[in-house]
């Protein structure tokens, strides 16, 4: 003792003999290693204390003596790494803890030696990078998740199989945004695409997944083919070509002869059923070739107006002369008479 206080090593005892408490004192509480008993002699703890609290590295058991916790204690609370067991000592998880609650890497166990998740924890609930287990412990999921939700890029398996289901991006759990699709029970691919709330939506490529010969390719809506696109048999050979709505043939569109390749049909469609023929662009009448007679006959009237003209250029042509010399006639008769009327000039001496 020291100043009334428990003080060093020792022991405390309950009132009726049995052990409480063996280990460190500072000043009256437990301080150090210490290992704290139940009321029927069982551990109930081992390890480090500060001031009566769990502080340190240290085992916790249940009542019945099996293990509950063994790592890092912070006040009490699991912090740091350690490993949580069930009452019949099975582990229950392994990995980081942060006041109590699975926080960081861990991995958590469905019963004994098989996983029920691997990954990344937040507060206690799946968030981050994981991988999640089927009952059979087969892997099922493997990629993001946020809030314990498949969020983010992720690959889902088949748990019976174990085949690839889907692998591309998930929001809230569910298929949304692009990815690929695959059989269950095969493995063999589906559909490639866009996905929105689970559905094809967006552009998109269906298979025949036995043979993964493309069925279609072009636009979805509700897992519908919905938009433009064009569909395929079993074969390869193209069916239709155009526009679709909710998985029937709508607006204009193109059958096809799947045995020549060639173009069947073409024209409007309304609810998978032709209901115009496109209309072809009429061809430009010939005109009428002209027979000798009538060529003959145009030439001559080609001749007879040259002519004509030809005649009538050359009458202007007189005319013009005829003015011009009788102008000029004119004029020296005018000088002459103008030279007679006039006086000579005589020169005064």
């Amino acid at each position: 003792f020291v100043n009334g206080n428990y003080e060093g090593e020792g022991t405390l005892y309950n009132e009726d003999g049995t052990v409480l408490y063996k280990g460190g004192f500072v000043k009256g509480l437990y301080e150090g290693e210490g290992t704290l008993y139940y009321a029927d002699g069982l551990i109930q703890y081992l390890g480090d204390f500060t001031k009566n609290i769990y502080n340190g590295e240290g085992i916790l058991y249940y009542p019945n003596g099996f293990v509950q916790y063994e790592g890092g204690f912070v006040n009490g609370n699991y912090e740091g790494e350690g490993i949580l067991y069930n009452e019949d000592g099975t582990i229950l998880y392994e990995g980081s803890f942060v006041k109590s609650l699975y926080d960081g890497e861990g991995k958590l166990y469905q019963k004994k030696d098989v996983l029920l998740y691997e990954g990344t924890f937040v507060e206690g609930i799946y968030d981050g990078e994981g991988i999640l287990y089927g009952t059979t412990g087969i892997k099922v999921y493997e990629g993001m998740l946020k809030r314990g939700i498949k969020h983010g890029n992720g690959k889902e398996y088949a748990e019976k199989t174990g085949y690839l289901v889907y692998d591309g991006a998930f929001e809230l759990g569910e298929y949304s945004g692009t990815g690929k699709l695959f059989l269950p029970d095969t493995g063999e691919l589906l559909y490639d695409g866009d996905f929105y709330q689970g559905q094809y939506y967006g552009t998109g490529v269906l298979y025949y997944p036995e043979t993964r010969i493309m069925r279609y390719f072009g636009n979805f809506r509700y897992h519908l083919f919905d938009g433009f696109g064009t569909l395929y048999n079993e074969e390869g050979a193209k069916l239709y070509e155009g526009n679709f709505l909710l998985g029937s043939y709508h607006g204009q569109g193109i059958l096809f002869d799947v045995v020549t390749g060639k173009v069947a049909t073409e024209g409007e469609f309304r609810n998978g059923l032709l209901v115009a023929l496109k209309e072809e662009p009429k061809p430009e009448e010939p005109k009428p070739e002209e027979t000798v007679q009538e060529k003959s006959e145009l030439e001559e009237s080609v001749l007879e107006e040259a002519e004509q003209t030809e005649e009538e250029l050359s009458g202007k042509a007189e005319n013009v002369t005829e003015n011009k010399t009788s102008e000029k006639a004119d004029g020296t008769e005018n000088l002459e008479l103008e030279s007679e009327e006039k006086p000579s000039s005589t020169v005064e001496e």
